[in-house]
């Protein structure tokens, strides 16, 4: 009987789960109908307000899904997705000469991280509308994150809910170190570095970051910080020093900004008034003479759908975009050397591409897949191609390895780039087994076998193979810097020690070549194949083109929860085995790793 039982629950089971199955099918199919019905057809009526929607977080290579999409993964409560920088910048750009549009206004709500270069583009691309327009950018929030004011205060009037607030308090490179607590649990962690600088390690090693990486992290977060305070007031129109001076009175406890915040912040033109949603609706409408029930509005990723597609072209540059930890592993996400070559590959051999644009946000990885990637644009290089480098948020370390081969290297001033240094990791979990009386042991033909166990203590030869490694490939990597970016020795030595640069101080260092934004590479790309002023470009996106690529986040999300939901054991024992929740899965490859060469940099992860 408990047999027939058994079998009977797992028929149940797969009945409930086709049933399930099933219903996401219809209901993705009913919200795409929707989705279908909405979209505008014929293009977009005059008098349209074009409606830029943030997502998640602002990224280099995640296309926005369509909006039915969007819509059921939020109702199944599915992760959130993100907002692909791109987009929004071709759509700003494509409404400059779109006499259909009437304005834009912006909806942060839902923005939760954006990096210091992609608010910077974004805020550039809204004054250049705004510039060559003459047409009114709106902005409203219940509230602003600082990443969401960074973006908002480029707008013509930005309005805040009464009850709202506005964050501005500063940058901090703020992280946790797990080294105490490792200690504790009886881990040790042997660290092999090569920079003085590189502090990406200690975070394994110490309870508190290192004076020299606090000194690191102050050299860039203080100019950082200055710039974008600077770029806010110019935005606003406010006087120089006034977003500090708000924060000196909430630190303070001075003036207005605890008795009336929101008044205080009117007051230094920080923001235009205080509205409520609906005043706000109403407002914007009459701002585009119309009524809140009349007001054509349009989202931007609606708009991008509906744009005429650009006449087919014989030449073109190639744009191809990277982002997240390197590594060779499928599994760990991010940059995947073998993906990416793979990639290059198919830009560099189509007959249309007479440059490359590489855009890169990442804050490196692996030192091999770093190289792979760095000889594969040294290789196409070698067949006449023009290859050129910009920078996103981030390229830094195993990032800024394999920007060192392009033709030309492109920045934006708040990049955070260099980290010249490499370092590894060899954890020991021995003490810990003991800990827990738990053995290990075996037969080995000689002293090396061991080398790499997670099991055993290393000895002074294994430690001195490790170092070794590390050195090497740190001379590895400034020799490749030296000779990409044709600087002597001693300029890559003062550039190098694992130091973390903004754009504007890698140019004077002579790391990158130009500060400028993702348009500004192509024009420099275009310029060296000779293809003129307005150069066709054609993007070669990572993700697979279909609906497919939008189904699989969704069917991940209701599937995992649901596993998860059944299976809590073997949820409990995969924490245990892998650490998740403290560690990453970039993280827990490097410390699985032991004793690999690591050129990675978490700290130029800098999110307002």
């Amino acid at each position: 009987m408990r047999l027939f039982s058994r079998l009977w629950q797992g028929v149940d089971a797969m009945r409930r789960f086709c049933a399930n199955a099933l219903f996401l099918v219809l209901l993705i199919a009913l919200a795409a109908f929707a989705y279908m019905a909405t979209r505008p057809a014929g293009g977009i009526p005059p008098g349209t307000v074009l409606v830029l929607a943030f997502d998640g977080t602002v990224s280099e290579t995640a296309p926005t899904p369509p909006r039915s999409v969007a819509d059921v993964r939020r109702m199944l409560d599915v992760e959130r997705g993100s907002t692909r920088l791109l987009d929004v910048t071709e759509a700003l750009a494509a409404a400059k000469d779109d006499a259909s549009i009437a304005g834009v206004v912006l909806d942060l709500e839902n923005l939760s991280g954006i990096g210091l270069a992609s608010a910077r583009a974004i805020g550039k691309a809204i004054d250049d509308y705004k510039r060559e327009t003459g047409r009114p950018v709106l902005a409203w929030g219940s509230a602003f994150t600082q990443g969401a004011y960074a973006v908002a205060a480029h707008a013509d009037e930005v309005y805040v809910h009464p009850m709202g607030t506005v964050e501005l308090k500063g940058l901090t490179g703020r992280s946790l170190y797990w080294g105490e607590f490792l200690k504790r649990l009886s881990v040790e962690v042997d660290v092999y570095k090569a920079g003085v600088y590189k502090s990406a390690p200690e975070a394994f090693l110490f309870g508190a970051p290192s004076e020299e990486a606090l000194e690191a992290q102050r050299g860039y977060l203080e100019p950082a910080w200055q710039r974008l305070t600077t770029d806010i007031e110019s935005a606003r129109g406010a006087r120089t020093g006034v977003v500090n001076a708000w924060i000196d009175q909430l630190v303070s406890g001075r003036g207005k900004a605890l008795s009336d915040p929101l008044g205080a912040l009117k007051d230094a033109g920080l923001v235009t008034g205080v509205m409520t949603r609906d005043a706000f609706v109403e407002h914007a409408a009459a701002k585009f003479g119309s009524t809140p029930d009349d007001l054509q509005i349009v989202d931007y990723r609606d708009y991008l759908a509906v744009l005429p597609g650009l006449p087919a072209a014989d030449a073109y540059v190639a744009l191809v975009t990277a982002e997240g930890e390197i590594s060779n592993e499928p599994a760990v996400g991010g940059i995947v050397a073998g993906e990416l070559i793979a990639l290059l590959d198919e830009a560099a051999s189509a007959p249309e591409t007479k440059a490359i644009v590489l855009r890169i946000n990442t804050p490196g990885g692996d030192a091999l897949a770093a190289e792979e990637i760095r000889e594969k644009i040294e290789a196409i290089r070698k067949k006449g191609l023009p290859v050129v480098v910009s920078m996103g948020d981030a390229a830094a370390s195993g990032g800024y390895w394999l920007s060192a081969a392009a033709d030309v290297v492109v920045a934006d001033p708040l990049t955070l780039t260099g980290s010249i240094g490499v370092f590894a990791l060899a954890p020991n979990f021995a003490p810990l087994l003991e800990k827990f009386d738990v053995g290990a042991g075996g037969w080995s033909t000689g002293p090396a076998a061991e080398f790499g166990s997670v099991l055993s203590p290393r000895d002074k030869a294994e430690r001195a193979l490790y170092q070794a490694g590390v050195d090497r490939v740190y001379a590895n990597f400034r020799s490749i810097v030296a000779r990409g970016r044709n600087l002597s020795p001693e300029a890559v030595e003062a550039a190098a020690g694992g130091r973390v640069w903004l754009g504007e101080d890698a140019k004077r260092l002579g790391l990158v070549d130009a500060l400028g934004t993702l348009d500004d590479a192509v024009l420099i790309a275009a310029e060296r194949a000779g293809l003129g002023e307005n150069p066709a470009v054609l993007l070669f996106d990572p993700i697979e083109e279909g609906w497919g690529r939008w189904l699989a986040p969704v069917l991940n999300g209701v599937l995992g929860d649901a596993v998860r939901t059944q299976a809590p054991a073997l949820e409990a024992f995969q924490a245990l085995r892998y650490a998740d929740g403290l560690f990453s899965a970039w993280e827990r490859r490097v410390l699985a790793s032991p004793g690999r060469a690591i050129v990675w940099t978490p700290e130029a992860r800098v999110s307002l």
